[in-house]
């Protein structure tokens, strides 16, 4: 199968970009990535040269990263369909399969496990926050939404879905028309697709945080939403899949702000929180292809990491 795998991110994130990669590439991913950026390009990436697209760093013969440089004012994790779009249509036209991975996952088990998922539908995973009963008061509120612009959403799966991995084949690009066409009209009632995760139902000038608002979480409510409306085959794994829950083998999600890259383990354990799968996972891979830190960061690390997890068995919350 030919595939292509993208993400977009800003900041620091560039870290969980290197991570991820080093992450896929261990587990046999080769081929293309193409990045979204916003901001300088990643120091560990000063080698890269001009493209067509933007900036090519190339990581091994037979992988690389295409960085494209993004103008857009729509904050990136409401750019997602947008970005993947553009990218079949202009950037890998003749890819089969599009993954689009946020980066601060890491992948743990072999590549070829996700070009069979994608055969079976849009490939999704449950988040934490599933699942969200067909006459939850957030389905309610979705449908009651759409329905004021001539849509109507089907009852399709009580899964809610999380937003930081979608795999697509080719027949799936009309969900992604769906999708970003969800978002548009999400839009109208964020006050612009330049907000994300804001709350505050019909209250959005005030920048109220509240769980209650239908589009509290943006381009994931969004992305189900689509899965009501756009009518396409979909594979959703449980929330084990990114670590959410025991027993995984797929991914581990760093959701939250507290990123593996800038955890401080001991004040957190102090607080009672000990270190997560995906911290251990991440500093597994943290320095090769990409040298996103040194051997000597990445044992300290690991080490604390470790540290933590013994002590963390006896002082924990809960």
């Amino acid at each position: 199968m030919k595939y292509a795998l993208c993400t977009l991110f800003e900041g620091s994130y560039h870290l969980g970009l290197a991570v991820f990669l080093n992450s896929a590439h261990a587990s046999g991913w080769r081929g293309t990535m193409y990045a979204g950026y916003r901001g300088p390009l990643p120091p560990w990436a000063s080698s890269a040269k001009p493209s067509a697209l933007g900036h090519r760093y190339e990581i091994d013969a037979e992988s690389r990263i295409e960085f494209i440089k993004l103008t857009t004012n729509v904050h990136l994790t409401n750019y997602k369909p947008d970005f993947m779009l553009d990218l079949w249509a202009k950037a890998c036209p003749d890819a089969e399969a599009l993954f689009y991975f946020d980066p601060d996952i890491v992948i743990r088990c072999d590549w070829s496990f996700f070009e069979e998922w994608v055969t079976y539908g849009v490939a999704l995973v449950e988040d934490l926050n599933s699942p969200v009963a067909f006459n939850h008061p957030r389905r309610a509120g979705w449908k009651s939404y759409y329905r004021g612009f001539g849509l109507e959403l089907k009852d399709v799966t009580e899964f809610y879905v999380n937003g930081g991995f979608v795999g697509t084949s080719r027949q799936d690009v009309a969900f992604l028309e769906s999708w970003k066409k969800m978002q548009e009209l999400m839009g109208k009632d964020l006050g612009g697709l330049d907000n994300a995760n804001l709350g505050g139902h019909r209250t959005i000038a005030s920048k109220k945080q509240s769980p209650a608002y239908i589009f509290n979480k943006t381009d994931q409510d969004a992305l189900n939403v689509t899965v009501m409306a756009a009518g396409r085959p979909v594979s959703i794994m449980g929330a084990d899949a990114m670590d959410f829950k025991l027993g995984g083998y797929v991914m581990s999600h760093a959701v939250g702000s507290g990123k593996p890259w800038n955890k401080k383990h001991f004040k957190e354990l102090l607080h009672g929180f000990r270190p997560s799968n995906t911290d251990k996972t991440f500093w597994q891979h943290a320095c090769a292809p990409i040298p996103a830190f040194t051997q000597t960061q990445a044992k300290v690390n690991r080490g604390i990491v470790s540290l933590c997890s013994v002590v963390g068995r006896f002082y924990t919350r809960g």
